[in-house]
């Protein structure tokens, strides 16, 4: 069985971003080889890139990048390569690097706010170093990359990426702000975990109220929601291989240190 069967149901996507942007604000595959054709790299989205990182003036910037918008399918994933171009902590980032991400993260969530294909082609082609620097971005410094980089995975974390989520909820180091937007990730997600992932999700919540105060009132709330949410998934009782999900967060190793 596929790995993107059941990964995040449609009907998710909008309830669920409605929700990260109101209160955060802060299928089947075809064979292999046509779905490593559509994960390729573009020649023309890597052009255009060049220009969103190189212009020197915005109305060629702004060109460049709204064609990448435009031509989606052929760019979404050549788009997504470019996230893997950073790692680590945001704090630690170089300006160009945080410019440019910004940029990128830009083009993300105009994309996959516009189109629920685009949402699905992104979950096809992600890879852990794409997604491991949008949760550092989710919980960084930058208010802006912040708030693109907690949409673009409010509308693609699902089973099979939710663990990576949870590893950085349970740091003890992240910021409320952080916390709270990578919560609402998990909301997201809560309504349809499986086995595995509402085990994690218990424990991380678990990990988290001891380190809250009282005026934290919006990140209990959220807390609270994650529960509810828990108990009315249909597939609280389901293992994930068994859906053929298993990869990686069926035996998530959340006892090493964060990529």
């Amino acid at each position: 069985m596929s790995r993107y069967i059941n990964r995040f149901p449609t009907q998710f996507c909008r309830s669920g971003m409605a929700l990260l942007s109101a209160s955060l604000l802060m299928m089947m595959t075809p064979g292999a080889n046509a779905q490593e054709g559509r994960c390729a790299p573009n020649a023309g989205a890597t052009a255009n890139l060049d220009l969103v990182r190189l212009a020197d003036n915005d109305k060629t910037r702004a060109v460049a990048a709204s064609s990448l918008i435009s031509d989606w399918r052929g760019a979404l994933p050549t788009v997504m390569l470019e996230l893997t171009k950073t790692s680590g902590p945001v704090e630690r980032w170089r300006p160009d690097q945080n410019s440019y991400f910004l940029s990128i993260s830009d083009i993300l969530r105009t994309t996959l706010s516009n189109n629920v294909d685009a949402i699905t082609l992104f979950r096809r082609c992600d890879i852990p170093a794409i997604i491991r620097p949008l949760i550092w971005a989710a919980r960084g410094p930058n208010q802006g990359i912040r708030l693109n980089a907690t949409l673009v995975l409010g509308n693609t974390v699902d089973n099979t990426t939710v663990c990576y989520v949870l590893h950085h909820l349970q740091d003890s180091t992240i910021s409320a702000n952080g916390r709270a937007n990578l919560l609402g990730v998990t909301l997201a997600v809560a309504g349809y975990a499986y086995l595995e992932n509402v085990r994690a999700i218990e424990q991380t919540l678990e990990k988290i109220r001891p380190q809250l105060n009282a005026d934290l009132g919006q990140t209990q709330k959220l807390i609270a929601d994650i529960s509810n949410r828990l108990k009315t998934s249909q597939n609280q009782s389901i293992p994930l291989a068994q859906e053929g999900l298993a990869e990686p967060c069926a035996k998530y190793p959340y006892e090493t240190p964060l990529e």
